[in-house]
């Protein structure tokens, strides 16, 4: 069973204002500069009150089109156990996930991990740590 850290940046919620431009640029012409533009994020991750865990995340999207390859390492994490790696849609952790709102989900999907065709796109499924706390993930999302 995963276990659940939460973490957050306000850098995740630039996804909305990268949503909000998306579908700006979809309601209109594209010039051909918009659409291979290279888009790139890195995310700082804290814990919630009472955690360790900390982490860096890198988010680098090649073209509008393009799938968007997110990668991550993590440390401070409980040995030698699953947790759920999510956006959700504040940065607040004072009250942990509560006060970090949903997940991600600006299409209003049902709620599925990476690997499903259906999903919120906030989920991103599970980071496994290491026997010393530290997790690594990779995952080249739709």
């Amino acid at each position: 069973m995963a276990k659940t850290v939460s973490f957050a940046t306000s850098v995740f919620g630039a996804s909305y204002l990268a949503n909000k431009k998306y579908n700006q640029m979809m309601s209109t012409q594209n010039s051909q500069e918009e659409v291979d533009l290279n888009r790139k994020a890195v995310c700082i991750l804290n814990s919630e009150p009472g955690s360790e865990g900390r982490g860096i995340v890198y988010i680098d999207q090649e073209s509008m089109f393009a799938r968007a390859k997110i990668s991550g390492e993590f440390t401070g994490l409980t040995p030698n156990h699953l947790h759920g790696f999510h956006i959700h849609q504040f940065g607040n952790l004072t009250e942990g996930c509560k006060t970090a709102g949903p997940h991600y989900n600006p299409a209003g999907l049902t709620h599925g991990g990476p690997e499903k065709e259906v999903r919120h796109v906030g989920d991103l499924g599970n980071v496994q740590a290491d026997a010393d706390g530290n997790g690594k993930y990779f995952h080249e999302d739709k």
